[in-house]
This record gives C-alpha cells, structure tokens and sequence, in this order.
C-alpha cells in the first residue's frame, strides 16, 4: 500500500480553497499563500521515503505558510520524527512559517524532543493564527 498525501492551498484568510488536491500540481499560487499538506497513514521506516519526498513536495511550493496535517497520523517513528525535526529546523532558518495539526500521541514525542513548531489540535486552529499574523 502507498502512502497517500493531500495538498489543499489556501489564500485567503477565510479559508476559501483557491485549489484543491485535483487542481494541477503546477498552478501559480501567490508568496502570501498558505499550504495545508495532509498526512493519512503513520509514518516509520516502510512510509519514511515517501514522506520525505511529501516534505519535498511541500517545500517546492514555495508558499509563506504550511501546515502540516497529521491528525490522521496513529503513528510517528523516529525516522519520522527526525525527518520532520530537520524539516521544521530548515523552515524556522528560512523564516516559513510552520503549523503542526496533530492528535495528542504525536504531540507528545514533538514536544518531548523540542521540534521547532507550533502545535494545534485541528487544522482550523492551525489556520487561524498563520491568517492573523499576515
């Protein structure tokens, strides 16, 4: 089974969807932009290639603002971990700014091991804070 991922990208501070995961992967999006990149199956060494190459995906966009859905994710292994430590530390360099959405499991080992990102329980709540701070 692969390991599937859904893009939406938003521009607008209400939320509306300017594309969705069926729009091209090559459409023009503004610098203002925001990119919701979600996560549907746990992450450990059978998945951790395909979520690095997700992570790349998600890094070529070259959008403002991302969060990073893993509301769907039961579970992260340290490959998994240190793959998005390293993420949210390039990211924190370059000054994107970086929203995790994540069940109470995942946030704990984030937490635990300082991931440099901010932490919501829904991707609404991710949303709200990256749309007030443009």
């Amino acid at each position: 089974m692969g390991f599937t991922t859904d893009t939406s990208l938003y521009s607008a501070p209400d939320g509306r969807t300017a594309t969705t995961a069926d729009a091209p992967l090559s459409s023009a999006i503004s610098t203002e932009s925001s990119c919701v990149h979600r996560f549907l199956k746990d992450i450990d060494l059978a998945t951790i290639s395909e979520f690095e190459a997700a992570l790349e995906h998600v890094s070529a966009r070259r959008v403002a603002k991302v969060v990073l859905d893993l509301t769907k994710v039961g579970f992260i292994g340290a490959c998994g971990l240190e793959m998005l430590e390293r993420y949210c530390t390039e990211a924190q360099q370059s000054d994107l700014k970086i929203a995790l959405a994540c069940d109470r499991a995942v946030e704990r080992h984030v937490r635990l091991l300082e991931i440099p990102v901010d932490i919501y329980a829904s991707v609404d709540a991710a949303c709200a804070p990256m749309d007030q701070r443009r």
